[in-house]
C-alpha cells in the first residue's frame, strides 16, 4: 500500500445512470470529490482538520478527460494523490479505471485553502497540516495543462436564482451544481449522439444564495463549446467552462 495514493472503489448503481445507462460526468465528478475528501481526511489535512482553524478547501479549477463512461453494475476504481503545492494552490490528480485496471479516464483539480472569516486564500505551507508528508507519489500522469478559458460576451440563455439544492456546506454555489447546470444548457439530442470527452472549469468568484446568475453558451466549432456563468447584478464572472464532445 502506498500511503501517498488513495485508492477507492465505487459501484455504479442504476439510480445514478443517465438515459444512456452510463454514469454521467457530474455524478462521476462527485465521486472524485468523495475520493479526494477520504484521502485528505485519512491523512489529517481534510475538511475536519482545516475547520478547526476556521479554514476550508475550495475548488479553483478542474479538468476531466474521459475515454469511456462506466455503466450500471460496474465497479470503478479512483486513485488520487497530491501532485504539488504552489503557495496558495495544491494540485490533486486522479486516475479512473475499471476493477480490472483498465483506464477509462483521468482528472486533475486545483484547490485553495481559504479563511472562512475573511474569505481570502491562505498560504498552504503555513497551515501546519500534514499535506507535505504525502507529496511525491510516483504515478504516471498525462501532461495536460489547464488553460485559460475566454470570456463570453453574448446574451444569456438562462437566468437563475440559486435554490436550496445549489448551496453547499460552505454557503456558496456547489461546484458540482455548476457542472450539472452547464451541461443542462445543451439539448438532450447532443447526449444521444456524443459524450463529453473533455470538461474543464475555472471557478472565479463565489456565488451566494442572494446572487442572480446568468448562463452564457458559445459554440466554437462542431464539437467544442465554452460556457460562462455570471453574477447578473454585479456583472462579474463566477465560472467559465470548456466542453468537448466526441
Amino acid at each position: 500500500m502506498n500511503a501517498k495514493i488513495g485508492t477507492f472503489n465505487f459501484e455504479v448503481e442504476s439510480s445514478s445512470c443517465d438515459f444512456n445507462g452510463q454514469l454521467p460526468l457530474p455524478y462521476l465528478f462527485n465521486l472524485l470529490l468523495k475520493a479526494s475528501e477520504k484521502h485528505a481526511d485519512e491523512r489529517h489535512f481534510g475538511y475536519n482538520d482545516l475547520s478547526k482553524q476556521n479554514k476550508a478547501w475550495v475548488l479553483s479549477r478542474m479538468g476531466m478527460y474521459m475515454n469511456k463512461y462506466p455503466g450500471y453494475d460496474t465497479v470503478i476504481r479512483i486513485q488520487t494523490w497530491v501532485a504539488n503545492i504552489e503557495r496558495f494552490f495544491t494540485r490533486r490528480c486522479f486516475r479512473i479505471s475499471t476493477a480490472d485496471d483498465t483506464e477509462i479516464g483521468y482528472a486533475q483539480t486545483l484547490w485553495a485553502a481559504i479563511d472562512l472569516e475573511t474569505r481570502k486564500p491562505c498560504n498552504i505551507n503555513e497551515l501546519g497540516s500534514t499535506i507535505n508528508d504525502y507529496l511525491g507519489a510516483e504515478m504516471d500522469f498525462p501532461e495536460k495543462k489547464l488553460g485559460k478559458i475566454a470570456a463570453i460576451n453574448n446574451q444569456p440563455v438562462l437566468l437563475h436564482k440559486p435554490a436550496y439544492s445549489d448551496i453547499d456546506i460552505n454557503g456558496h454555489f456547489n461546484s458540482a451544481r455548476y457542472i450539472e447546470r452547464i451541461l443542462d444548457l445543451f439539448d438532450i439530442e447532443q447526449f444521444k449522439e456524443k459524450s463529453v470527452r473533455e470538461f474543464e472549469i475555472q471557478y472565479l468568484a463565489e456565488a451566494l444564495p442572494e446572487s442572480r446568475l446568468s448562463f452564457h453558451l458559445q459554440k466554437n466549432d462542431k464539437e467544442y463549446f465554452t460556457a460562462e456563468i455570471k453574477d447578473h447584478q454585479k456583472d462579474i464572472s463566477t465560472c467559465r467552462a470548456a466542453v468537448l464532445f466526441g
